[in-house]
């Protein structure tokens, strides 16, 4: 364990509205990227923060930062390893006793470097024990690993995705079904492959009307937002959604106008300005005919990060300022620059259902490449925290909204 002092700030980042954004403190964390809440069994104790931490050469890690009410109140904060054991750790998902039968987190692992490159989908539950769940594939990295009723059965199996790139330029993907096994933690999980194309990041969702399952995945490497399905007949359906924002980053589901029907959230990944965004997909009742209205949030995002092949941005999350207003005004949403090595915020600016015109503004100018924040109420104010990672600074940034 290293207790680490925490720089304590109260700067004000933005105002909007009612509200606005103060930095609250910076802790130190060795190339913090993705991020994972572990709730207390004392709900009157901040949940713990989960922190994968990579790097080309030496050992990686995932940090346990032990009850994030500490950066608020103490000034300082308890970081342990959670696990040194997984090479090049991606997503962190934490995962109740209910999946598997004892708490613990899915992790995805690898990376393009060569000594990295083979990953895997493991549980590792909360006293470190790691138990590989897909077999090695060589050269094959995963970022995303996700329990879901495939079946409608209730039996809770697993979707991830995984992608091999040569240096050469050449590349393979495939959306991967991991079967449930009668004992998950001893015996192997039947692995099938559904269809090639998804590579790094998707989500998994079910038709409200039918109940049918689905995978909305975006497309790294072929430039596009993928819908996959499963037919009665067990044969994969799928359509494309959109191949016209050109590298497709990340996605994931909100009511971003408060009509009552969540939109789709997307990102690309572009060095170039004039391409780079953030886009709201309009979501059709006929998921697999309809038209997936695309709106533009957000473009002329600046790659200012040195290196080959550097982007931005990355992912964009929506959150309610205010818990108790969440559903009665429309959300902000941060991009994580990643390449622009900042963090952008919108807000809208009207609260009409098709207005879709959003104010930008930089709450974290870090000169390192941004991660995926994460929110929560860490001091029970009824209004949302915000925990940004900047990867090449070593710092975690912790961020608070309050009332003007």
């Amino acid at each position: 364990m290293i207790l680490v002092q925490i720089v304590l700030m109260m700067t004000t980042l933005c105002q909007a509205d009612n509200y606005k954004i103060i930095n609250r403190a910076v802790l130190p964390v060795n190339k913090p990227a993705f991020q994972s809440l572990v709730p207390n069994k004392d709900p009157h104790v901040a949940p713990d923060l989960l922190v994968s931490s990579f790097g080309p050469m030496g050992s990686d890690h995932v940090y346990r930062i032990s009850d994030m009410l500490n950066p608020f109140t103490k000034g300082s904060a308890k970081v342990d390893t959670f696990t040194d054991k997984i090479s090049w750790p991606n997503e962190v998902r934490y995962i109740d006793s209910s999946y598997l039968g004892i708490e613990g987190t899915l992790i995805s692992s690898g990376f393009l470097v060569p000594w990295k490159s083979t990953g895997a989908v493991s549980f590792v539950d909360m006293s470190g024990k790691v138990t590989q769940l897909t077999k090695n594939k060589g050269g094959y990295f995963y970022h995303r690993a996700i329990f879901a009723d495939v079946t409608g059965t209730g039996r809770m199996d697993i979707i991830t995705a995984r992608a091999e790139i040569s240096m050469l330029g050449s590349h393979d993907a495939e959306l991967v079904w991991l079967k449930r096994p009668s004992h998950p933690l001893e015996d192997p999980w039947e692995e099938v492959v559904l269809t090639k194309g998804p590579d790094f990041h998707f989500r998994v969702f079910k038709d409200k009307k039918t109940q049918q399952f689905f995978v909305v995945s975006a497309e790294f490497s072929n430039k596009r937002i993928g819908l996959y399905w499963l037919e009665k007949d067990g044969s994969v359906g799928q359509r494309v959604i959109d191949d016209g924002i050109d590298v497709v980053f990340d996605l994931d589901f909100y009511d971003l106008n408060n009509d009552g029907v969540d939109e789709l959230l997307a990102t690309n990944h572009e060095s170039d300005a004039a391409k780079s965004g953030v886009f709201a997909y309009e979501v059709p009742s006929d998921l697999k005919n309809g038209i997936w209205t695309r709106h533009t949030l957000l473009t002329g995002i600046q790659t200012r990060q040195p290196g080959f092949n550097q982007a931005s941005p990355g992912a964009a999350k929506a959150f309610a300022p205010e818990l108790s207003k969440a559903g009665k005004q429309k959300p902000w949403i941060i991009v994580s620059g990643d390449g622009s090595q900042r963090a952008h915020l919108l807000t809208p600016k009207s609260e009409a259902r098709d207005n879709w015109d959003y104010n930008e503004t930089i709450i974290l100018d870090a000169k390192s490449t941004i991660g995926e924040p994460i929110f929560y109420d860490f001091n029970q104010d009824g209004l949302m925290d915000i925990v940004i990672p900047a990867y090449d600074a070593d710092k975690l940034y912790i961020m608070s909204v309050i009332k003007n």
